[in-house]
């Protein structure tokens, strides 16, 4: 029930790349990021305590985390790593130092709504507890995206921070005042749930640098929320820009559980005021206003196709 995650895996899978040790004697390595399944049942664990014993890890001289980049012909699975904290205190994410080809987005499973949180460094913006917070607690694992061979992590004593309970999965969400749209899909068939952003401020219309493509690592039951670029890309934040005259915007659902799902507005900032927003339930024709709380229940079948879109957002 422990698993590594080896990037250099060619199956066309995320799961493919999850490795179990091979004998006890197997060392824990510094850095890297380990998958752990624990609990009495499917959903649920009595709490517990892990005692860890050895001399904590002193970056003096900058920790290298293990990172690499395979060209297996699946650019889905190249690149994804799972590294981990290993300084004894929590750390900021915006003090790593990294290669050139690694990206500045990094990923936290969360194992109650079953999928992962993102932090962007650059735009400063994340999903679910990552909304505003950098923070990686000590020992945690994150995932870390490489597009080529400069992609060199590296931590040291300056990357630590006073913040003893931010980051996921154990932060707060705080106001932002980027213009941003963050819609949620959650059940009542089970306890997973998702996120997706639009943020109005930066980007265009159309795929860019800025977007964030969704990370589909999650619960086999986990719903799943993006919304598309103009190109049709699959994102987790849609960095759509501003919108001088009228948009559409493609949202797709996927679920594994048929039955009743809901979309919640979890946040419209405050300079979101000037726009107009709508979804639009393609199946039904329902027009929901989006407003911060509104709600729309709906029901998705699990055979259904995520495309063509179920919803489209009106923003004027």
């Amino acid at each position: 029930s422990i698993r590594t995650y080896d990037e250099t895996n060619t199956g066309t899978a995320l799961t493919d790349g999850l490795v179990g040790p091979t004998d006890i004697s197997d060392q824990i390595q510094v850095g890297r990021g380990y998958a752990a399944w624990c609990g009495d049942n499917l959903f649920t664990t009595t709490a517990f305590i892990i005692d860890v014993f050895k001399n904590p890890t002193i970056a003096n001289t900058p920790v290298s985390l293990p990172m690499s980049w395979t060209d297996t012909g699946t650019p889905l699975v190249d690149g994804w790593n799972l590294v981990g904290n290993p300084l004894a205190s929590p750390i900021d994410l915006d003090a790593l130092v990294l290669g050139a080809d690694v990206d500045g987005t990094f990923w936290v499973f969360d194992p109650v709504s079953g999928n992962n949180y993102f932090r962007d460094t650059d735009l400063d913006v994340g999903s679910g507890p990552m909304a505003t917070s950098s923070t990686i607690q000590s020992s945690q694992g994150f995932w870390a995206k490489a597009n080529g061979a400069a992609n060199s992590v590296t931590v040291d004593e300056s990357a630590k921070t006073l913040d003893p309970n931010g980051g996921s999965p154990f932060g707060g969400m705080q106001l932002q005042n980027t213009p941003l749209l963050r819609l949620g899909l959650h059940s009542q068939l089970n306890q997973f749930s998702d996120e997706a952003l639009l943020h109005f401020g930066v980007g265009g219309p159309g795929a860019d640098a800025i977007d964030i493509v969704k990370f589909t690592f999650s619960h086999p039951e986990a719903p799943q929320l993006w919304s598309a670029s103009q190109d049709g890309d699959v994102l987790a934040l849609n960095a759509w820009g501003t919108v001088p005259g009228t948009a559409a915007i493609p949202v797709h659902v996927n679920t594994a559980v048929t039955g009743d799902h809901t979309l919640e507005v979890m946040q419209l900032t405050q300079p979101m005021e000037g726009y107009c927003l709508v979804l639009e339930d393609l199946e039904t024709g329902t027009l929901t206003e989006v407003v911060l709380g509104a709600t729309y229940t709906f029901t998705l079948d699990a055979s259904a196709p995520a495309d063509p879109a179920r919803f489209l957002l009106h923003v004027s």
